[in-house]
């Protein structure tokens, strides 16, 4: 069954914003501790849970999306890893789009190829390289916890090569190209989908609480990354 990449990017968009937004929260929710008005504190960290609620119900929807379906295993170590995975399935899709778009398109609407000899090649070329970026952390997954740092040092040297894929190599030229071609929505469409997907910033320490809340006296880390 295809993907429904505009809907996941919408989730991974969603979730890159909710995260944003953790690191306020919790600066408020401090600032309410210490401040001695327990009204203030009891709102702030009301607020707090309400936010890392509606963060699991997002990081829900992905994964029941990516994670059965993605090729990757059924395993899943942390919230940053789950982004890569979606972010791969977004890219993975739309590259099935864009082969489809380019074969259909007629003479005025010619692609610049670059180094890349068309579409198939193009497709190959990238498949190959969001392969190698999920390999890059595939490996040192369900390891024990002494060698948790390989792990995250593996994710986020994927996430540095999927940004670069999106932004300093010949596809990311390619679709900055695609992005501007009012001409050709469809293809527009697509590429802008592509990029958004390979250019999101959801890099997050996996082992590390997102937000603390509770009562003053009383406070527990909540929604970790892992």
């Amino acid at each position: 069954m295809p993907f429904d990449s505009p809907s996941i990017l919408g989730y991974l968009q969603t979730l890159e914003h909710q995260l944003a937004e953790a690191p306020r929260l919790a600066q408020a929710l401090r600032m309410a501790g210490t401040g001695g008005d327990r009204q203030a504190a009891q709102r702030a960290a009301a607020q707090a849970e309400r936010h890392v609620r509606v963060m699991a119900i997002t990081t829900g929807h992905l994964k029941a999306h990516v994670v059965p379906a993605d090729g990757l295993g059924t395993g899943l170590e942390s919230l940053s890893e789950l982004a890569l995975r979606a972010g791969r399935v977004v890219a993975l899709s739309e590259l099935d789009t864009l082969r489809e778009l380019a074969r259909d398109h007629c003479t005025s609407r010619r692609l610049s190829w670059g180094r890349f000899g068309g579409i198939d090649d193009l497709t190959v070329c990238v498949r190959a390289e969001l392969d190698q970026i999920a390999d890059q952390w595939r490996g040192h997954r369900d390891r024990p916890r002494t060698e948790r740092p390989v792990y995250r040092a593996a994710l986020q040297a994927a996430h540095e090569a999927m940004r670069k894929l999106g932004t300093a190599s010949e596809f990311a030229r390619f679709l900055w190209e695609g992005r501007r071609r009012t001409d050709w929505p469809t293809l527009q469409a697509s590429c802008t989908r592509t990029s958004a997907a390979l250019t999101l910033r959801i890099d997050i320490e996996p082992d590390l609480p997102l937000v603390v809340y509770g009562q003053p006296g009383a406070a527990r880390a909540t929604e970790r990354a892992s």
